[in-house]
């Protein structure tokens, strides 16, 4: 849940965010934040002990107290423009390295708002997602529920693995998406 309010805080600041997996290795990690020159990482202590990221931007730590999570500049903010960075994914990296693609606002709202319409969403709407929120796949689940005012159930790690356990998930909380 802290990852979602995470996102949706960024893209309120009119900010972009690169999502990453903490089952990667630090390599990538490491490569993924120099690369796509993200000022800030927001993270748990729990994801980012032993991790050797070199990361030179601002930490701040999900569960951490206001002492240690205190606020980031507005400068590492822009304003949110059509063409500004709302994400930006990186792809498996099937050349070697992963490549970053950078998504804008006129996109996601674009997609937001067909994605809406196209599935009827509606105040009530019931979607769950089941794919990482480092893959592409999650950003439809994600946030056009969350526009049309539905509710998105997120599916934990042993859910995801259990077939039988997610239709009854499905049944028992009428998840129709």
């Amino acid at each position: 849940l802290s990852f979602v309010v995470s996102f949706l805080a960024v893209q309120k600041c009119g900010a972009g965010y690169v999502p990453m997996d903490a089952d990667y290795p630090a390599d990538r990690l490491a490569y993924m934040l120099e690369n796509s020159g993200a000022p800030v990482l927001i993270t748990t202590k729990a994801l980012f002990s032993g991790k050797d990221l070199d990361f030179k931007g601002k930490v701040v730590f999900l569960d951490g107290n206001r002492q240690q999570s205190t606020a980031v500049e507005s400068a590492a903010f822009n304003l949110s423009t059509p063409e500004t960075p709302a994400y930006m994914i990186y792809t498996s990296g099937s050349t070697g390295r992963p490549k970053g693609v950078v998504i804008p606002h006129r996109a996601l709202r674009h997609m937001v708002a067909w994605t809406v319409e196209a599935f009827e969403l509606r105040p009530g709407s019931r979607v769950a997602t089941h794919p990482s929120f480092s893959f592409d796949a999650s950003v439809i689940d994600l946030f056009p529920v969350l526009c049309a005012g539905g509710e998105l159930h997120i599916y934990g790690e042993e859910l995801r693995k259990d077939l039988p356990g997610m239709r009854d998930y499905i049944v028992k909380n009428n998840i129709e998406g």
